[in-house]
């Protein structure tokens, strides 16, 4: 029987590989493992895999060294835009002979995770991402598209989902949930171009718009939620600098914090171009992607592909944002505008994959 070998390094990658294990069932034509750094870790506990994790200062010729004393037939990994530990195991691979395939988790930051190397293969999300991945120098024949194994399963168990979930009380109030990244210390690192905004700019704005709305008759509670990556700390001693507003309460959720029972417990979902809005989208909640002075291509793929608003000019994201706070009709327009989006994700995530792995185990 085949090994196959699938890893990732981060949440994102994470949920990807272990929506796709998830999925698959119990009778499985082949054998596998799976390799994390300590941040994807926890997410394929939750989903009951065991896992070699190595260090965030992962050495590669520690991971050859592992390699060869337990080799696989395939590997399969996430990708990331950090340092290159799918990229370094793409190349331990192919020095064994051992084909690999590379999934994505998102339309965002695409040429830095091809940056340090690309795979044998690489799976699309869509046929908008394929045609992209070309661009990047990835021969057609090579780029597969796989769907997305984390929203597919997601959009399947939608409304099992929201009724199982433990929602937060409401507490009274319109709430609004705002999805932060960990833009600005990137940047700062050279992992990602610069944004022309950060995370503190985006905060900013829907603060300023969250006290406009709270000045009506109805009260808000903003709720962030914070990368894993995230100083948790930093950003709750920065938000103590902001200055208090009637009516409008706020909170910092830290990073590992369960994120579904408060996208369900929100009225309005806010954020950059985090995967999570599309999730939100998915769960039904209207999202708004909010990237003051966008200097770059929009990572947000439904505010590209015009589901969803992404507001680049300030005065008009916090008038927007206001709205929408204030007026429930706004927010189920822009719940209808986005469900279309919906339909674009394949809906089979699991068939591309698998197929894959046949051809090239010979199983």
């Amino acid at each position: 029987m085949a090994h196959v070998r699938f890893a990732a390094r981060d949440p994102g990658g994470a949920n990807v590989i272990a929506g796709f294990l998830g999925r698959c069932g119990a009778d499985l034509p082949f054998t596998f493992d799976v390799w994390t750094l300590p941040r994807a870790t926890a997410i394929f506990r939750r989903g009951g895999l065991d896992t070699r994790e190595f260090s965030e200062d992962f050495d590669l010729a520690e991971m050859a060294e592992a390699w060869t004393a337990s080799p696989a037939d395939a590997l399969v990994t996430g990708t990331s835009h950090y340092a290159a530990f799918e990229a370094g195991l793409w190349e331990v691979a192919r020095r064994d002979g051992c084909p690999s395939l590379a999934l994505n988790d998102a339309w965002a930051n695409l040429s830095e995770r091809f940056a340090a190397g690309h795979p044998d293969h690489v799976g699309a999300v869509d046929a908008t991402q394929a045609r992209d991945l070309a661009l990047l120098g990835f021969p057609p024949e090579r780029i597969i598209v796989t769907g997305h194994p984390w929203l597919s399963p997601l959009i399947e168990r939608r409304d099992e989902l929201i009724a199982t979930t433990d929602v937060p009380g409401d507490g009274g109030g319109t709430r609004v949930l705002f999805v932060s990244e960990c833009i600005a210390s990137d940047v700062a690192r050279g992992v990602q171009a610069a944004f022309g905004f950060d995370e503190f700019d985006a905060f900013d704005l829907v603060y300023r718009a969250a006290a406009v709305a709270a000045r009506g008759d109805r009260p808000v509670r903003l709720m962030v939620k914070c990368h894993p990556y995230e100083d948790v700390e930093a950003f709750r001693q920065r938000l103590e600098r902001y200055p208090r507003q009637p009516g409008l309460a706020v909170q910092v959720l830290g990073g590992e914090e369960q994120p579904y029972r408060w996208i369900l417990w929100s009225d309005v979902v806010t954020g950059m171009t985090s995967t999570l809005l599309l999730e939100a989208i998915v769960l039904g909640r209207p999202v708004l992607s909010v990237q003051p002075g966008l200097a770059r291509d929009n990572g947000f793929i439904a505010g590209r592909l015009g589901f969803a608003p992404t507001l680049t000019d300030p005065a008009e994201a916090e008038r927007v944002l206001a709205e929408v706070i204030r007026r429930p009709a706004a927010r189920a327009a822009l719940v209808e505008r986005q469900r279309p989006f919906i339909e674009t994700i394949p809906a089979d995530s699991i068939t591309p994959v698998m197929n894959w792995i046949r051809a090239h185990t010979g199983r």
